[in-house]
């Protein structure tokens, strides 16, 4: 894996230290600590953001947050002048060909890593992969794998006066996790491989983050070898498109289809999960909001973004690296910075969302939330996620007369999310804050 020498973690060291130093600062954001996550604790801080605080360095996290209006936020997404790649960081952790790994490897073909010309190919190759034709063959079992994960928890969670304790961040864990390896067409076992996978190419992105190695490489192999499987032996399923798709004689080569299968694991099931869980807990918060929709099932995909817009659980927001300096609110971000667009804080902008702070499923403009991106950037797997989405929104409507939070959640410390622990998550997160 590529690391950081003693010498660049040095040179970051001094960056963030003279970052501290010389640039606009906001102590009260810290995305890296899960006493900042509950709602009432983190929106206040947003609103801040939205007109006191819109631009500042995190030292933490040697990046940049950059939040208020969603002009400008809209503005920035199109900005040629910043990129997605994670090599255009400039603490970026280079070397040499002959001394990557597969890991590596993968990360350097991942499709946000791409230059223009390259991420169209790859785009034109893969969108055919990621039609609605192979998740519409895959809805009843995606229907049938929800149920049946309802049915278990259910069962765990009856108590004596008949009403029901539903696990629900455990729940958001392992369905879409399952969901994605049926759509890819992994075999179940390999699941704990592949999600280390996932795990690597994310903590990429963070540079605190401690990665497994051994257990991203094990995954890789695994990866290659149902390539091949797929490749010899077509099914119907993604890898296999993937495999056998082909434009004028150009198909993807294994390295460019492992970084595409690795990208649907690396931002499927973390997004899907802290979406749904998100989204539920919000639900529950309004019971009134909840009746209407019971009584109105069509209003459940309204209402579903809505819960997203008012408890939004991406404090990461858009990741980008500028190319060149770039001045954003009178603030001069120079050349190789990681920049973080605070989604949550934009789209709480009262110009385009009036009485932003209050859940109304009626709004009429959420097609401005950017769920899934926008642009050619636009999320590829965009359609089994919201098939995920949709069926366990769906299956919950279908089961519960009424929802309550039985208990506020627990939140794991995730650079990217404000993301709820699941039992055993947030027992190890209380021991390690205690260790």
């Amino acid at each position: 894996m590529q690391s950081f020498s003693f010498l660049q973690m040095a040179r970051m060291g001094a960056a963030a230290i003279w970052g501290a130093v010389r640039y606009p600062k906001f102590a009260a954001f810290r995305p890296h600590d899960a006493s900042f996550y509950p709602r009432d604790v983190c929106y206040p801080v947003y609103k801040s953001m939205r007109t006191e605080h819109k631009v500042f360095y995190m030292p933490n996290q040697l990046g940049w947050a950059v939040a208020g209006d969603y002009d400008t936020f809209a503005k920035l997404l199109r900005d040629d002048r910043l990129s997605l790649r994670f090599a255009d960081w400039r603490f970026y952790p280079r070397a040499a060909e002959d001394k990557k790994t597969e890991l590596d490897k993968l990360t350097d073909n991942l499709l946000m890593s791409k230059h223009r010309a390259d991420h169209q190919r790859l785009r034109r190759l893969a969108v055919t992969a990621f039609s609605p034709r192979i998740v519409d063959k895959l809805m009843p079992q995606i229907r049938a794998t929800v149920a049946q994960h309802f049915d278990a928890i259910e069962a765990q969670g009856q108590c004596a006066d008949g009403s029901l304790i539903i696990d629900f961040a455990l729940l958001a864990r392992v369905i879409p996790l399952e969901v994605l390896t049926q759509y890819l067409g992994v075999p179940s076992d390999y699941q704990k491989d592949f999600y280390a996978v996932s795990e690597a190419i994310i903590g990429q992105f963070n540079p605190s983050a401690k990665l497994d190695e051994s257990a991203a490489l094990q995954g890789i192999a695994m990866l290659k070898k149902m390539v091949a499987e797929k490749r010899a032996h077509p099914q119907d399923d993604l890898v296999s498109a993937l495999a056998t798709t082909a434009e004028d004689g150009d198909k993807l080569s294994e390295d460019e289809m492992l970084a595409l299968i690795a990208s649907v694991l690396a931002a499927g099931p973390d997004s899907v999960r802290d979406h749904i869980t998100t989204v539920a807990h919000t639900f529950a918060q309004h019971p009134k909001v909840w009746d209407e929709v019971r009584a109105k099932p069509e209003l459940l995909p309204q209402a579903s973004l809505e819960a997203f817009r008012w408890s939004h659980w991406g404090h990461r927001g858009f990741t980008r690296f500028s190319l060149e300096d770039i001045e954003v609110y009178g603030v001069t971000i120079p050349k190789g910075e990681m920049i973080r667009l605070v989604h949550p804080v934009f789209i709480f902008d009262e110009s385009i969302y009036p009485h932003a702070d209050t859940l109304d499923i009626h709004r009429a403009n959420l097609d401005k939330l950017l769920l899934f991106g926008t642009g050619p950037h636009y999320c590829l797997g965009a359609n089994i996620a919201k098939a995920i989405i949709d069926t366990v929104m769906a299956e919950l409507l279908a089961r519960y007369d009424s929802l309550a939070v039985a208990q506020e959640p627990s939140y794991e410390s995730n650079i990217v999310s404000r993301r709820a622990a699941a039992p055993e998550e947030a027992a190890e997160a209380a021991e390690a804050a205690h260790a």
